[in-house]
């Protein structure tokens, strides 16, 4: 079973909780000098400012996701960008993306599952990973699922993710990306 990833989303600060289901579970991108319980912390980058991403370097924050097989500019060198192939389009070009980066890890689809995101099936996100998403796996890149919403199941969130599982037979997913929403007040954020 893959471990489980969660962002937690505080206006833009995000923490990582990378729970390992099993002892073989792979590790986050390690960043020289620290040590994974200092590096386990990322950010879901949205902005456009560079003076926003600057403030990033020799902070906890060892990486950034930004929905985009393009890292932002000004990205410190002390956080890996973690690439994401955000839906169908352009998926061609991901691969070359995220080995040109050195990426040790990317990610899957945004909410594949909610119309007015990614908006693919499971059997369309399956072709796509199998033809594009899949490979990066024999290149050592660590691979996270698309992340699906909350929705009610069948045909959203986990039973989105279910029936891609399903259609995507033999594919490798290292771990789950998950999407919760609710409001955090200051004294709720989990260390």
């Amino acid at each position: 079973m893959a471990p489980l990833l969660s962002c937690f989303r505080i206006i833009s600060l995000v923490s990582l909780f990378y729970i390992p289901l099993d002892s073989n579970a792979r590790t986050l991108p390690s960043v020289p000098g620290r040590t994974v319980s200092e590096t386990n912390h990322g950010v879901c980058f949205a902005s456009s400012e560079i003076s926003d991403v600057t403030k990033l370097s020799n902070t906890q924050v060892s990486w950034l996701h930004n929905w985009s097989p393009i890292p932002p500019t000004g990205l410190p060198a002390d956080v890996e960008h973690v690439p994401m192939q955000w839906g169908a389009g352009a998926a061609e070009t991901f691969q070359s993306f995220v080995l040109n980066a050195n990426a040790t890890h990317a990610l899957g689809f945004n909410e594949p599952d909610l119309g007015s995101q990614s908006n693919l099936s499971p059997t369309e996100a399956a072709s796509i990973w199998k033809q594009f998403i899949e490979p990066l796996a024999s290149h050592g890149v660590r691979l996270g699922s698309p992340g699906v919403t909350n929705g009610p199941p069948p045909s959203m969130g986990t039973g989105w993710l279910s029936d891609l599982i399903e259609a995507c037979s033999g594919c490798t997913v290292d771990f789950v990306t998950i999407h919760w929403r609710v409001l955090l007040l200051s004294g709720d954020v989990p260390s």
